[in-house]
């Protein structure tokens, strides 16, 4: 569940499996379907693994999907345009 583990995880186009903890989280995952979100307090082991095969069944599609969410969200080329933008508005 630490940030950067996902973040290197889904660059190698491993998707992640992990507890709905924060907002950012659940909507990455949800949104880009890239993992799956498995609440550990209240296990569904039916629903959960249903979630993980269809990970597996579709492995090469949803490995194409990590990495590219992370080139087009998180990469070190998508961080400086960020970090641009935040200084370009505090000054103007």
């Amino acid at each position: 569940s630490f940030p950067t583990k996902i973040s290197e995880y889904l660059s190698l186009g491993i998707p992640i499996i992990t507890n709905p903890y924060n907002l950012d989280v659940i909507k990455i995952i949800e949104q880009n379907k890239i993992g799956i979100l498995i609440d550990f307090h209240k296990l569904e082991i039916n629903n959960d693994l249903k979630k993980y095969l269809e990970i597996k069944n579709n492995y090469p599609k949803i490995s194409k999907e990590c990495v590219l969410y992370c080139k087009n969200n998180l990469s070190l080329d998508v961080g400086v345009e960020k970090y641009i933008q935040v200084y370009k508005k505090a000054f103007i």
